[in-house]
């Protein structure tokens, strides 16, 4: 075991008394090329004449290949669809509370990241860590009252909100300034949620 056919054929004892007869190839511990398993067993003693080693090759490790299961997959979803490799290597998915990210990329429940990445050999036994998305990370949404509309767009931009409506109404504040928003002031609310706005008409 763990020899070359070649190596196996001229060893001591081997040579000029057994035929070496290959049966086949299979995956195994043993590294490519090399015996994996022989009949008769080392140490076992044959008598007579025209002698044979039956061996088989071992083809190395069975590995398979990490596919992308990044964005469009859900951990369940990725379960279905790995089902026949989680079978065939023996594979675990885990993904940790404390791996889950906010990403704006991403959408929530979705797969940000998986180690061993996509493309990567998978081995029997294999445990893959899955990084799942929490979706945008929350913003929480300034008051806009009392400003001036024209302030109020830079910084929805540095809050990653973005301007929505904005309805002219009766009031006693000066012209153009905001008398309402809806989200309301500190609300929580996605990054990317639109905001709209009531600015007085002035007094």
């Amino acid at each position: 075991l763990g020899k070359t056919e070649e190596d196996a054929r001229n060893m001591e004892g081997v040579r000029d008394v057994f035929t070496v007869i290959v049966d086949g190839s299979d995956f195994s511990d043993y590294p490519a090329g090399q015996i994996m398993s022989q009949d008769p067993e080392a140490g076992e003693r044959r008598k007579g004449e025209n002698l044979e080693i039956h061996v088989t090759i071992s083809l190395g490790e069975d590995t398979g290949e990490m596919p992308d299961i990044t964005k469009s997959y859900t951990l369940a979803s990725a379960r279905s669809y790995m089902k026949t490799l989680i079978k065939q290597y023996d594979l675990t998915l885990e993904a940790p509370e404390d791996m889950m990210q906010f990403s704006s990329e991403v959408e929530a429940e979705y797969i940000i990241s998986t180690d061993p990445a996509a493309g990567e050999t998978l081995k029997k036994g294999d445990t893959i860590s899955i990084e799942i998305s929490k979706g945008p990370q929350p913003v929480t949404v300034p008051p806009f009252t009392n400003i001036h509309i024209d302030q109020v767009s830079s910084q929805l931009d540095a809050m990653g909100l973005k301007m929505g409506a904005v309805e002219e109404v009766d009031s006693d504040q000066p012209k153009g300034y905001v008398v309402e928003q809806d989200p309301a002031a500190n609300s929580q609310v996605p990054e990317g949620t639109t905001v709209n706005f009531k600015i007085s008409k002035g007094p």
